[in-house]
Parts: C-alpha cells; sequence; structure tokens
C-alpha cells in the first residue's frame, strides 16, 4: 500500500481514538495534509472509501472529502479542483463513482451521493463533462422496481436532485425517461424513493422555467400533494420534512406552478398545521410559509373565498397561542403603560404568527383582512375568563390595527 495512502489512514484511525493526546495529533497531522497537498488527500480519501473499512472510517473520510472539494461563497469552482491535472481528476470521479456503485449501506449511499454532488459543481462550472455520473442517474430511472432496487433508485433521484441545474442540458436530453420513472415511482415506489421524486422535481421547477418542460413536470402537482399526505399520515416526518422544504422552495421561487391547486394546497398545509405532535415546530412554520408564498403572488386565491381566508386566519391566531401559560418576571413589572413599548421580544410562536397575519394583511388587503380579524379579536375577548392569553393577544392586535379596527 501507498505509504501516503497509509498515513491517511492512520491520521483518520487517530481522529476516533479516545485518547485526547492522539486524537490531537491526528488533528494536527490531518492540518498538515490539507495544507500540503489538499486535492492529493481528496485522491486518498476517495481510494479509501472503495475499501472495505469500518464505517465510521468510510463516514469520516467522506465527510473530510466533501469539505475539501465544496465551492465557497466567492467561487464558482473550488480552487483545489480547478489546480488538479486531469489524471487526478479522472481517478477521483471514478472512485466515487464505484464507491456508489458498490455501497448497500444507506447512509453512507447519501453521503457518496453528496460527494458525487459537490464533484458535479466543480466539473460543470468549469465546463469539464462526467458522463458516467449522469449513466449512473439515468440507469436507477429504468431498473425494474424491486425491493433489492430501490436503494439504488433513491440514490440515483436523489443525485438528479442535487445536481440538476450543474447538468440540466444533459439531463434534459432524457427527459422523457425521467417523466416515465417519476410516474413508476410515485405509484409503485416506497416513501423514501417518492420524497426524493418530489424533491428532485421541485428543483426542476425551481431551477427551470422553460414552458415545455414546466408543462411536462407539472402533472406531477397531484403526486407530490399526496406523498406528503402519506407522510404525514404515516407520521414519517423526517420525509414530510424534506417533501414540505422542497414544496416551500417550489412555491417561493414558482408559485404560478401551484396557483391552480391552492385549494388542495390550502386544505393539505391545514392538516400539517393542526398536528401539534409533530416532532418539530418548523413543519408546521413550513406549511404556513408555503400558503403565504403563493397568496403574496396571487391573493384572488384566498381573498375572494371569505370561508378559506377566515379559516386560515383563525388557524394562525391559534398557532400564536401555543405558548407557556406561566407567567415570568418582565410581565409581572412592566415598565411602560402600552406593550408595544416593553422591550421584549414576544414568544417564537406568537411572534410568527403576528408576523403571518402582517403579510396577509399586506396580500389581501385591510378592506379584505381586518374584518375578520376584527371578529376573532372580539372572540378572544369573550374567552378572556379562560386564559390570560386571550386578552393578551387581544391587546396586542388592537393597538397595533387600532386605527383601522372597527371594535
Amino acid at each position: 500500500m501507498n505509504s501516503d495512502l497509509q498515513l491517511v489512514e492512520n491520521v483518520l484511525q487517530g481522529l476516533m481514538t479516545p485518547n485526547n493526546e492522539e486524537r490531537k495529533k491526528a488533528e494536527l497531522q490531518l492540518a498538515e495534509l490539507m495544507q500540503k497537498n489538499t486535492i492529493g488527500l481528496v485522491l486518498y480519501l476517495s481510494q479509501i472509501i472503495n475499501q472495505n473499512a469500518d464505517n465510521s472510517i468510510l463516514t469520516y473520510s467522506s465527510v473530510v472529502m466533501r469539505k475539501l472539494i465544496q465551492v465557497k461563497e466567492n467561487e464558482t469552482v473550488n480552487v483545489h479542483w480547478k489546480n488538479a491535472n486531469n489524471e487526478m481528476k479522472e481517478e477521483i470521479k471514478k472512485n466515487v463513482l464505484n464507491a456508489l456503485l458498490n455501497c448497500n449501506d444507506k447512509s453512507l449511499k447519501k453521503k457518496y451521493g453528496d460527494i458525487a454532488s459537490n464533484l458535479c459543481e466543480n466539473i460543470y462550472n468549469n465546463g469539464e463533462k462526467w458522463d458516467n455520473i449522469l449513466k449512473y442517474v439515468a440507469n436507477g430511472f429504468m431498473i425494474d422496481l424491486k425491493p433489492e432496487n430501490f436503494l439504488n433508485i433513491e440514490s440515483s433521484v436523489f443525485l438528479l436532485s442535487k445536481i440538476f441545474n450543474y447538468a440540466q442540458n444533459e439531463l434534459l436530453t432524457g427527459i422523457d425517461q425521467l417523466i416515465i420513472g417519476f410516474h413508476k415511482f410515485f405509484k409503485e415506489g416506497n416513501l423514501d424513493i417518492q420524497t426524493n421524486s418530489v424533491e428532485a422535481i421541485c428543483e426542476i421547477l425551481t431551477g427551470y422555467i422553460d414552458k415545455k418542460v414546466s408543462k411536462k413536470f407539472r402533472e406531477f402537482t397531484f403526486y407530490i400533494l399526496q406523498t406528503i399526505l402519506n407522510c404525514l399520515n404515516n407520521n414519517d416526518f423526517n420525509n414530510l420534512k424534506k417533501s414540505l422544504f422542497a414544496l416551500s422552495d417550489l412555491a417561493q421561487t414558482q408559485p404560478i406552478m401551484l396557483k391552480k391547486n391552492f385549494s388542495d394546497i390550502c386544505t393539505l398545509m391545514g392538516k400539517i398545521i393542526e398536528r401539534k405532535d409533530l416532532d418539530e415546530d418548523s413543519i408546521r412554520s413550513v406549511a404556513f410559509e408555503v400558503l403565504l408564498s403563493i397568496i403574496e403572488k396571487y391573493s384572488k386565491v384566498i381573498s375572494e373565498d371569505n370561508q378559506k381566508l377566515t379559516l386560515l386566519i383563525n388557524s394562525i391566531f391559534k398557532y400564536g397561542m401555543e405558548f407557556d401559560e406561566e407567567i415570568d418576571d418582565d410581565w409581572l413589572t412592566p415598565k411602560s403603560l402600552s406593550l408595544s413599548d416593553e422591550d421584549f421580544i414576544p414568544e417564537g410562536k406568537l411572534d410568527e404568527a403576528l408576523s403571518l397575519i402582517d403579510r396577509l394583511i399586506i396580500s389581501v388587503k385591510e378592506k379584505t383582512a381586518l374584518p375578520i380579524i376584527s371578529n376573532i379579536i372580539m372572540e378572544l375577548l369573550n374567552h378572556s375568563n379562560e386564559s390570560w392569553k386571550y386578552k393578551y393577544i387581544h391587546i396586542l392586535q388592537l393597538e397595533k390595527y387600532q386605527h383601522m379596527l372597527m371594535i
């Protein structure tokens, strides 16, 4: 074995030792290797991920490798990749592809996909090609949808979502095969494959605005919403979060793609918002963001439907009231006569809810939203005996909109 490669392996082993002294020594050695020959270290790491090493070694190797080839904010191509010779580049590409092809561990395969994605960013931004990785992606759309192929299919779809923006011209030559594959995945695939399909389709629609192409993918909106609903019903919070974030990105960048489906989206987001048992509050926040992103661009989807608008405003207020009943010292000893003059930050969800209400008023206009808000504020006051929170929110809103509200 190459002595330099052996040195890198020894350093990786040292980084994971419980012995502090040995670990610090390994950290210094790694820093020296990175400074001395970064792209050479990348090459050695690409060789290590092809070995039958311990998973912890493979994981650490992939994390370090990805960090070394990442494109910084002020770059279009990683400086180390740009300065590497073609022979070394080809070797790294071959090793990463082999690692993807031979890996049967889900977590590691995703990490290798992340490495391939970073490489693609460097390769295509530098005017180079990587045809074999595109064949790897295409193959995932053509192989039989059997359980033994699920991991490879998932990997291909995941990689498509990550590299489309860099290699879209090449990938779009096989657009019809991609569409056939997506139909198959949504009808017969598992939730992991379907979620990755949601991410890939949203990425394509977000990054590519050719009308002919977008029209072909618009038909998948139903499947995107169905996948999100299935994740919700199956309490698959990880896939729910991924698919919902993808939908949110699409709603922010291309809301026109979702305009016609707003009614269904509103119903689905409402189901998510109602689920207080979700493991992360950010999931419900994103559901609100999906709705507001569409409304801010196309307000008529809700401004002309008083029932939908009322339900949305009610749900925002209910969400904002989800904070502790306990009153802290800052509240017991106010420094001014007005809540709006107090030097404190409202509870997280309440602050978010008030911001959502502001955005909604701007979008649908005051004369449409304020009568509904006025009624809700009065209803809050009627329930003020049940909890101080009702009165508190009532006063906050009254102070903010007293010049407009008819109460």
